[in-house]
């Protein structure tokens, strides 16, 4: 149906009066009239987004014109938003990362071990922030000739990154931090702030303890990081400081015998504790201290394939989080420490792999530990000045409180601080402290079924997170088929970062937007945070968790974002989907909802 060539409106009766429409507002009024009339554009969403869309440089990692081949997974969703498809309802579900990728080569933590993005495959277990276990859902296919940057954090850990993965960081440009979700291109190049560039601008949390079951061990945690700290690996003797007989009772209490001695051979202030003796041990009054040939401490350290060969063995890797934390006890025991002050603790050892076992097991529970590397050094000893040569050595740094001590052994225990005394969101955050080019290499997003949609990403347990085909829906509605359209997401506070960061670029961007949509300093433009008014039609934006802002006005155009983190009921007048479809039930079968 075409519009007529005539300004006159129809009129029946007794005749056309042209005096019946000679009044203010009737130019308005027909305008309005012949857009009401004419069909719906046969352009798709795709299309006009490959036409029309710019991007911004603030807001993507590509500038410049909008390409659906980028995306090609994306073109039937937006081509079923078009309002010549007669589908009036799409669900869109993924993961955050979709759209996101990280390199194949990204370590990521599994109940099982280690796995990369690119041996990932549908069906793995996963974790989420959370700590809890997750399973893969999807898997995208690898894409290749993307731009890709190096995220390097304050505490070692680096992770090759497409420029539109997204990541949940705190802001920290002004006084109180922001919340915020920013692709890798948005922060390139803003990772630092200040006069002299000290000031690192972003961080993001770390994950919460990683959580299983208790795994059934055949040697207690405390009792095998003792002895993996301090103890021959060949035989039960650990070596411990003769202030510290308390030890014996901490090991008794684990299921094993132990005896605390301080023998004719030792040196300096060392004691040593022999676990499950034999009985070739006497005591002093020539009384054997066992009866066994064999110790049975022993045997489970053969069992473990632990002597002369010692690591953490895996089943202790991914054990319960109460195990695990037993295990470091036992560890920092023997070969841990903690600063007068109470404010790190550490942990040294010429073992880079028990190094390296200590770091997974301190980020798996929610710390930030530091490595510092000791080289190997020469020094003189005794009256003689006997020269030795010392061995390379690394050292574990973090930051830990009383209500979760480090330790068992009650002089190392007591200097221990409160949390109330600490800055637990500072020892808790990984700071970005640089994001730089790196040539593309092959990336791929993945698919999990958290609540969040997050996943740990890379050795540093780190966690990680597209709705441009309902922005390109946006404008596509604006400049084609201008109607009433509300936009959802999970909080108003949400919706106004959502407006400002997306909405507001669009519309810059793309010239036949912004003829259409007046910009907001100018007088009466219909133009605010949360309302975008253009010929035909308005564009609200609000919150789920409004009531108020769901039952506004009819909309033709439903755009509900992040549905997942929607409240149950909006102010308690019901689900926030159901009140903010009712507002399309006007528009019959023209409606679309997404």
């Amino acid at each position: 149906m075409s519009a007529p060539s005539s300004t006159a409106l129809p009129i029946s009766g007794r005749g056309s009066d042209e005096s019946a429409v000679d009044f203010d507002g009737a130019e308005g009024l027909l305008r309005a009239w012949r857009s009401g009339i004419r069909p719906d554009p046969d352009l798709t969403v795709s299309q006009w987004a490959d036409r029309h869309r710019k991007l911004a440089s603030r807001a993507s990692a590509e500038p410049g014109q909008y390409r659906t081949a980028r995306t090609p997974y994306m073109r039937e969703i937006m081509d079923r938003l078009s309002p010549g498809d007669p589908t009036q309802r799409i669900v869109f579900m993924k993961a955050a990362q979709v759209g996101a990728p990280l390199a194949l080569d990204t370590a990521v933590p599994t109940p099982f071990g280690w796995t990369t993005m690119g041996e990932i495959a549908l069906g793995d277990l996963l974790y989420d922030e959370r700590g809890r276990i997750c399973r893969v859902t999807g898997l995208s296919p690898v894409l290749e000739d993307r731009p890709c940057y190096e995220v390097s954090f304050d505490d070692g850990e680096r992770i090759v990154a497409d420029g539109e993965h997204r990541w949940p960081v705190w802001d920290f440009t002004n006084d109180r931090p922001v919340a915020r979700t920013l692709t890798t291109a948005e922060m390139a190049g803003r990772a630092v702030i200040g006069a002299r560039a000290k000031r690192r601008r972003y961080a993001i949390d770390c994950c919460d303890p990683v959580d299983m079951p208790d795994q059934d061990l055949i040697l207690h945690p405390y009792v095998l990081g003792l002895w993996l700290g301090d103890g021959s690996s060949i035989m039960n003797h650990i070596s411990v400081h003769e202030e510290d007989a308390e030890v014996v009772e901490h090991l008794r209490t684990c299921g094993v015998e132990a005896e605390f001695r301080l023998p004719h051979w030792r040196k300096g202030r060392l004691a040593n504790v022999v676990i499950d003796p034999t009985f070739r041990m006497r005591r002093e009054d020539g009384a054997s201290l066992s009866h066994c040939f064999r110790s049975r401490f022993v045997m489970r350290l053969r069992q473990l394939d632990v002597l002369d060969n010692k690591h953490v063995p895996l089943p202790y890797m991914r054990a319960s989080r109460r195990q695990r934390l037993e295990l470091v006890r036992g560890l920092m025991d023997s070969d841990g420490t903690i600063t007068p002050d109470g404010k790190r603790c550490e942990f040294s050892n010429a073992d880079r792999g028990l190094i390296d076992a200590m770091v997974e097991l301190l980020r798996g529970l929610g710390y930030k530990p530091a490595v510092y590397h000791g080289r190997a050094r020469r020094k003189l000893f005794g009256r003689d000045s006997r020269a030795a040569a010392s061995a390379e050595y690394w050292r574990v740094s973090w930051t830990a409180y009383a209500e979760e001590p480090m330790f068992r052994l009650s002089r190392k225990r007591a200097r221990m601080r409160s949390v109330e005394n600490g800055r637990p969101w500072k020892s808790r955050r990984r700071r970005i402290v640089a994001i730089r080019p790196v040539p593309s290499v092959p990336v791929r997003c993945i698919e999990v079924d958290s609540p969040s949609h997050l996943f740990l990403c890379g050795r540093g347990w780190i966690p990680t997170h597209n709705t441009e085909a309902g922005n390109n829906w946006i404008g596509f509605a604006i400049h084609q088929a201008p109607g009433p359209m509300l936009a959802v997401q999970p909080t108003v506070e949400l919706a106004k970062r959502n407006s400002r960061q997306r909405i507001d670029p669009l519309i810059d961007e793309s010239p036949e937007l912004r003829e259409r949509v007046k910009p907001a300093r100018s007088r009466d433009a219909g133009n605010t945070m949360l309302s975008k008014e253009f010929a035909g039609g308005i564009l609200i934006m609000t919150g789920a968790n409004s009531a108020v802002g769901l039952r506004s006005t009819p909309a033709r155009y439903i755009f509900l974002d992040e549905v997942d983190a929607y409240p149950a009921s909006a102010d308690e007048e019901g689900d926030p989907v159901t009140l903010a479809e009712a507002r399309s039930l006007t528009f019959a079968h023209r409606r679309k909802v997404l």
